[in-house]
Parts: structure tokens; C-alpha cells; sequence
């Protein structure tokens, strides 16, 4: 019974220091690296990114979103890298992909540029999306030098 305690408490140590390290990371894509604006934005709640900004940040999010989901966006937004009706529009048509559901903190869908959708932008820039993700679990037992049950990526 303790053992199970302390393996689970490991696990949740370990889980936490994950999220953490996922949290400090900077972006990852060409796109997106270095930009102060964006950068604040996925650490930083009050630096999310709505309608009314204007910028090359603005920019840079509305070339992702069209790379990523061929959205359609105004010329004119594009044009004056203006945060407009249709750049809240293909954010939200972003959000609510099926393989993505990112949802703000109250459980719904809204058209903010916030820290999980900067992210989820980011990492779908940089390709990291369609690689498989290793488990916590798969982790742990490689480390122990057990067999996973499932396949590990190496």
C-alpha cells in the first residue's frame, strides 16, 4: 500500500515538473521565435491577443493561420496586420477544430490569441504535431529498463 503511495506520488511529481518545463518553453516555430509580443503572450495572460491589436504579431498569427488552416482572411486585415472580424473568426475556427478543442478557462470556445492557443499555433508551425508523443508512463519504464506495453518512440 505505501509503495503504491510513493509510486503515485513520483508520478505526480514527475507530471508536474512536465508541465512546468512545457510552460517555460519558448516557441519553437521560425515563425514565431523571438518575437517579444508572442513570447509574452504564452507566459502571460494579460499579453493575450484580441481583436483591435494591430502589429507584425498580428501578422505572423494570421500567416499561421492560413498555413495551418488555409483560413480566409480580409485583405484588408492582412493588409494592415489589424486583429479584425476575420482573423476572431479563423481563431475561432482554429480553436474549435476537432483534433484541437481549446477551450478558455470558463469551458468555452472565444476568439483570444491566449497562451494555449499561441501554443497549440506554435508547435503546428514547427511540425511537432504529427510526431507520436511518449508517455509518462513509457518514460518511467524505459528508465527502468522494462518493456513498454505500448510502442515508444525512440
Amino acid at each position: 500500500m505505501v509503495l503504491a503511495l510513493v509510486h503515485d506520488l513520483r508520478l505526480t511529481v514527475v507530471g508536474l515538473a512536465v508541465s512546468k518545463q512545457r510552460r517555460t518553453m519558448g516557441l519553437q516555430s521560425k515563425s514565431f521565435k523571438d518575437d517579444p509580443k508572442l513570447e509574452a503572450c504564452l507566459v502571460s495572460d494579460p499579453a493575450h491577443i484580441f481583436r483591435g491589436a494591430a502589429g507584425d504579431h498580428v501578422r505572423k498569427i494570421q500567416d499561421a493561420l492560413i498555413k495551418t488552416d488555409g483560413a480566409s482572411i480580409d485583405r484588408n486585415e492582412l493588409d494592415r496586420k489589424f486583429y479584425g472580424n476575420s482573423t476572431a473568426q479563423a481563431i475561432l475556427n482554429f480553436k474549435t477544430n476537432q483534433k484541437r478543442l481549446i477551450r478558455n478557462y470558463k469551458g468555452e470556445f472565444d476568439d483570444i490569441v491566449g497562451v494555449k492557443t499561441i501554443r497549440a499555433l506554435d508547435l503546428e508551425l514547427a511540425g511537432v504535431t504529427n510526431q507520436p508523443r511518449r508517455t509518462l508512463l513509457c518514460w518511467i519504464r524505459r528508465w527502468r529498463k522494462t518493456l513498454c506495453e505500448q510502442p515508444c518512440v525512440p
